[in-house]
């Protein structure tokens, strides 16, 4: 048997686009040359990798198999082509997946700053929620996550990065807003019966909401349920209800007092999290990038606490 990188890399791309038209133009090959590649290495496998389904190419079991392994050699390959192209510098593609939070106020600081010492590096961020994310770490479509909430698949590595915090905001018009306003205070109690604005099944905030907060409620309405930070925070100026969002989010909302946060006696505090396959190959570009993340020095919970919330 006589495996080529061509081979491979003719592979990894139909299984990332899932068809020969796409594969080709990354590649750069016509789909003929596609076909016969993969025909080549099918056969010298004796398996079929792809399952074809309404002229599209699905990764069956032995694909998913073979996956990681042609993952880690065309890295591997690549690496030995830039140890003699480049002596000191990191160079490369990063295929980064964030949830909303960390992709919209805490990515692009940090990219900036990783970019700033490792120039040649190319990163590719996909901004979505952590359920979905997952789902694109378990095919190998992305090289490493930052997600707010929690994986519970077992091909999936997770490190404990950082903490931030969620608040409850609503309009300075909002009943609750106005009672606090007046007597300084607010109890559990308070928040019943009212109505909620929160993100999507899926996300991180949802799951944090869903286990931290509605529990310690007989009570609660579901008024919106939302994808985008931005779109709670528009219903909450708009006095739909109250919003439960990450405090970095809604800082210039009450600096500028278009929100006011309402206290809640509950701990409000999640773990942020970094997950990256346990086949994955670590590549020294990936390896540099997630010891960068773990070393940032900045928290999302320490930012926010730069705002004054307006109670």
């Amino acid at each position: 048997m006589s495996l080529t990188l061509k081979q491979l890399r003719v592979f990894s791309a139909i299984a990332l686009h899932g068809n020969m038209t796409q594969a080709s133009e990354m590649l750069f090959l016509t789909k003929p040359a596609l076909s016969m590649a993969l025909q080549e290495l099918e056969k010298q496998l004796g398996q079929r990798l792809f399952d074809r389904v309404n002229n599209r190419l699905h990764l069956n079991s032995q694909g998913r198999r073979l996956l990681p392994m042609a993952d880690e050699l065309l890295q591997r390959a690549h690496q030995i082509e830039q140890t003699f192209q480049q002596d000191t510098e990191l160079s490369g593609s990063l295929h980064i997946g964030a949830s909303n939070t960390i992709g919209n106020y805490m990515l692009p600081q940090m990219l900036g700053a990783f970019i700033e010492q490792h120039p040649e590096c190319t990163p590719h961020i996909t901004i979505d929620n952590t359920h979905d994310l997952a789902g694109k770490l378990t095919s190998f479509e992305l090289d490493m996550i930052l997600v707010e909430g929690n994986l519970h698949d077992p091909q999936l590595i997770l490190h404990d990065w950082q903490q931030d915090e969620m608040w409850l905001v609503a309009s300075p018009q909002h009943p609750l807003a106005q009672r606090y306003l007046a007597t300084g205070t607010l109890t559990l109690l308070d928040f019943e019966d009212q109505y909620w604005i929160v993100r999507e099944q899926g996300s991180g905030s949802r799951e944090h909401f869903n286990t931290a907060i509605a529990p310690h409620l007989d009570a609660w309405h579901l008024r919106l349920e939302l994808n985008q930070s931005e779109a709670i925070l528009g219903a909450c100026r708009a006095g739909l209800g109250i919003g439960y969002m990450p405090a970095v989010a809604v800082e210039t909302d009450l600096k500028l007092g278009t929100l006011c946060r309402l206290p809640l006696p509950l701990p409000t505090r999640r773990q942020l999290r970094t997950a990256i396959h346990k086949e994955k190959y670590l590549s020294p570009l990936l390896r540099c990038f997630h010891e960068f993340c773990m070393a940032w020095p900045h928290t999302v919970a320490e930012s926010a606490q730069s705002a004054s919330p307006q109670d």
